[in-house]
């Protein structure tokens, strides 16, 4: 995957956790980029202070406990 792909791919991912919270599930149904590319664009923006877990609860999808995230800076706590 060329470099130019995936930088498409964190910013699609970023502004969608940009418009409301959600779990790296629904995240990826939203943009239908793979969970596993998504767990990296987290791990990465968490140790950059670019996201923010706001909640552990349940998952609308997969209706078992999951993180809900923002990249939202005024959600931040």
């Amino acid at each position: 995957m060329g470099k130019g792909k995936i930088n498409s791919q964190m910013k699609t991912v970023f502004d969608a956790f940009k418009e409301r919270p959600l779990t790296m599930l629904m995240t990826s149904e939203v943009t239908g980029i793979r969970t596993s590319n998504i767990c990296r664009y987290v791990a990465k923006w968490l140790k950059e202070g670019e996201i923010q877990l706001l909640e552990y609860t349940i998952c609308e999808i997969s209706k078992k406990n999951a993180g809900y995230y923002t990249t939202d800076r005024n959600l931040f706590k």
